[in-house]
């Protein structure tokens, strides 16, 4: 039986808000085969449309997209779902990093990053979610 309710996301569901589609190609492909099911987005705008379509128990968000700041992103997700936030960009100091915390993160990761690295914090999420 499952043991979600209607209004949550099943289990092990994921968006990727990152603007370069080869790579969000490449977490996607790398997450599918970790048995993830994965949906992408490239821009702010997508993802907010996919969000009202589907619900995802973990957001992957670049802080560089092309139409608003992915703590942007994090702040809106973090104000209005449950839903996790990992955010993964190419920003990496100290203070972009606190802003990345700031804004909702729970995992703040920079590129490049080793997928299976990125798989591992996203399972230990999903652990503590009670969702592996």
């Amino acid at each position: 039986m499952d043991n979600h309710t209607a209004s949550s996301p099943p289990p092990r569901r994921l968006i990727i808000v990152e603007d370069d589609r080869y790579f969000r190609a490449d977490i996607s492909e790398y997450l599918t085969l970790d048995g993830y099911d994965i949906t992408g987005a490239g821009s702010a705008q997508e993802f907010y449309a996919l969000l009202y379509t589907g619900h995802y128990a973990l957001a992957i968000i670049d802080i560089g997209l092309p139409d608003q700041s992915g703590l942007v992103v994090a702040e809106y997700v973090r104000a209005n779902t449950d839903m996790r936030i990992i955010m993964l960009t190419a920003h990496s100091s100290a203070a972009e990093r606190v802003a990345g915390y700031k804004a909702g993160a729970d995992i703040y990761m920079v590129k490049p990053v080793d997928c299976s690295e990125l798989s591992a914090s996203i399972a230990t999420l999903f652990e503590r979610m009670d969702l592996s």
